[in-house]
């Protein structure tokens, strides 16, 4: 089972995201602080993050971080986002994420962009995967994706 790591700063949403991803396989830790993500980096094989998160590091070094690939290879990165900072979504472009979700993001839109993110890096939901170690780069350009229509 893929591990994720969500690092978002409201606590609603971070339950919200973690219950719904759980109930379809996947386990995710959570954490509100890019301090706490860091350490955390290298037991995981997908990240998920605000822009808004707090801690000594910003969250595009994060993602930085992550893309840098803990232990050699890099990790599919998400963004969830309630800004409308342009300059941010640059940077988190620049930095590698994979995809940025704009808020509000309903969980099935989140799961859908886990299960692409996975997909192309060879994994699913009821893949037992090895830890990042074993993963590859897909180098796809990254993707912007805004509210569902549907609830």
């Amino acid at each position: 089972m893929p591990r994720i790591l969500l690092v978002h700063a409201d606590t609603d949403d971070r339950e919200m995201y973690q219950e719904y991803l759980g109930a379809h396989g996947y386990d995710v830790s959570v954490v509100s602080t890019t301090d706490a993500a860091q350490s955390l980096l290298p037991s995981v094989h997908l990240l998920i993050t605000g822009l808004l998160v707090g801690g000594t590091r910003s969250p595009v070094d994060l993602i930085e971080s992550a893309k840098a690939g803990p232990n050699g290879h890099p990790l599919p990165v998400i963004v969830v986002t309630g800004s409308i900072v342009v300059a941010l979504h640059r940077a988190a472009s620049a930095a590698g994420a994979d995809e940025i979700l704009l808020k509000p993001c309903f969980p099935e839109d989140l799961l859908n962009a886990v299960e692409r993110r996975l997909a192309c890096h060879g994994m699913s939901r009821d893949t037992s995967a090895p830890l990042p170690s074993s993963l590859g780069s897909d180098g796809a350009t990254p993707r912007t994706v805004g509210p569902s229509s549907t609830p």
